[in-house]
């Protein structure tokens, strides 16, 4: 819903912007941060930070369990060739 908003909002600034229309001169920072807070919308900054935050852990989520994985085959692999040894 609020990635929407945010479509729409764009559509229609750069519409009205390439038209010269007067919608361009009222839609200023100030304008749309007031929309935002009306609606309950984050910031774009805190959006994207929130995102990068959740990609960067799924990415250490994701080196972890591969460490982990290796280092459980080397084990099990060090305890079969210790059956083999004896």
């Amino acid at each position: 819903m609020k990635l929407k908003f945010y479509k729409v909002i764009n559509c229609i600034f750069s519409r009205s912007k390439a038209a010269n229309s007067e919608l361009v001169g009222l839609a200023n920072k100030d304008n749309i941060a007031e929309v935002r807070t009306c609606l309950g919308l984050h910031s774009i900054r805190s959006v994207v930070c929130t995102r990068r935050a959740k990609f960067m852990d799924s990415l250490l989520d994701t080196a972890s369990r591969a460490l982990r994985a290796v280092a459980t085959f080397r084990h099990e692999e060090a305890v079969a060739s210790s059956f083999l040894v004896v």
